[in-house]
């Protein structure tokens, strides 16, 4: 398995040529004290605490492999007033 490196997702990195479905679902959190992207120099008051929940199905047969994930990533910094939904697909053909 890999993660991809926006939503956290984990997707097969060796294919088992066996083919089906497969689920997964997991979580975490972080403790943020700073951003290189959100700095507080430039007044943004981060959220100490993120959280992050995700799901997603995979498909795989001979020559082809497909997921599709959702993510529940929680509030980054203060100002933001809730936390957002951020889907991935990833399409595999091999030829």
């Amino acid at each position: 398995m890999t993660r991809l490196p926006v939503t956290g997702h984990c997707i097969p990195l060796v294919r088992q040529g066996t083919g089906g479905f497969s689920f997964v679902v997991g979580g975490d959190v972080a403790w943020v004290a700073d951003s290189l992207y959100l700095p507080s120099s430039l007044g943004h008051d981060l959220t100490p605490l993120r959280t992050r929940l995700r799901a997603g199905i995979h498909y795989e047969r001979e020559g082809f492999d497909l997921f599709y994930g959702l993510s529940w990533l929680g509030r980054e910094f203060e100002a933001q007033r809730e936390g957002q939904f951020v889907g991935a697909l990833h399409l595999g053909l091999r030829f």
